[in-house]
């Protein structure tokens, strides 16, 4: 199965390789867990970050590991990551320092970060001390896709004997908090995802980065359509999270509608100037109407109606994109 590297895409890798998985409108089911398909795309947006951390967990396992076979540490890996005193990180502090030029330690990080499509990945001291401090699951059950624990094996056969063993769920909780996001069983959902993450980013072994979208605005003919839409008028735009297509707005003391960017509708047709074309004459026809209703009964309801269209809108794009 051929896949191109965008969040559709990645949604369409979980549902075929991921036992469980399922799509229910606007909702990622993973077995009995929801999970807003809204942070599906933000973890996969969020994927050069999220990736790092990863990263500065596998070096401060090499790292570590290093310093527990000189004997310089007293817990062993198998205990790590754990909630740190200042004076412990310290201490902790000094004893990486000095293998933290280890050539072959280096050429391990450096080895893995092109096998996960992040070549310009530095480990940094503040970073790996900050993985080691992590309060949550053990680096036992960390999740290493095959070819990254091909890269660990070559370094030490020993160490994938103590580390990545079981569950594989430690990162969920690392996703969790870089997401800040701490819903009972979210967890669950987030090891999940990301693992399929790194499976996902290794097919195309590609360090993408996110589309900058910027507030613009783009000028073209709209025809009259019997409301009050001046002749070349400008269709505006924002980039602002929303979960609406289009809002209406005054303008110069004009009544104008405003395109939501990062609706996912408006999203897929920006880039078609007929289709946006058309989006646009329907959206002010609308906001024409939502802004001269004046009876609180009824403008809600046309607010109401605005937003259901707009997830509907949304499941549509999903249906296309597969």
């Amino acid at each position: 199965m051929e896949y191109r590297f965008n969040k559709y895409d990645f949604k369409r890798y979980l549902l075929e390789n991921m036992p469980g998985a399922r799509i229910d409108e606007l909702i990622f089911w993973k077995n009995n867990i929801p999970v807003p398909l809204d942070l599906v795309y933000r973890i996969f947006e969020e994927r050069n970050a999220l990736v790092r951390l990863y990263l500065d967990h596998l070096s401060a396992i090499l790292f570590y590991w290093k310093s527990q076979t000189n004997e310089d540490v007293a817990i062993g890996i198998a205990s790590q990551p754990c909630k740190k005193k200042d004076d412990e990180v310290g201490g902790i502090s000094n004893i990486l320092a000095r293998y933290f030029e280890d050539q072959e330690i280096r050429g391990t990080i450096n080895n893995i970060r092109e096998v996960l499509g992040q070549s310009s990945y530095k480990p940094e001291l503040e970073g790996i001390l900050k993985a080691l401090r992590h309060d949550g699951k053990k680096y036992k059950r960390i999740y290493f896709p095959l070819s990254v624990k091909k890269k660990l094996v070559e370094y030490s056969p020993e160490l994938v004997k103590v580390v990545g063993v079981s569950n594989n769920d430690m990162f969920g909780n690392v996703v969790a908090d870089h997401l800040k996001i701490y819903r009972s069983g979210f967890s669950d959902g987030f090891y999940s995802i990301f693992n399929k993450l790194l499976d996902f980013q290794i097919l195309f072994q590609t360090e993408g980065s996110l589309e900058e979208v910027k507030n613009t605005e783009m000028s073209m003919d709209l025809p009259d359509l019997g409301c009050d839409i001046p002749k070349n008028a400008s269709i505006l735009f924002n980039e602002e999270d929303s979960t609406v297509a289009w809002e209406p707005i005054y303008d110069q003391n004009r009544i104008k509608s405003q395109l939501c960017l990062k609706h996912d509708f408006i999203s897929h047709y920006k880039n078609d100037p007929e289709a946006l074309n058309a989006i646009a004459q329907l959206a002010q026809a609308y906001s024409e109407i939502e802004m001269k209703t004046f009876k609180k009964k009824d403008k809600r309801f046309m607010e109401d109606i605005r937003s259901d269209i707009s997830r509907q809108l949304r499941i549509y794009v999903e249906e296309l994109m597969g």
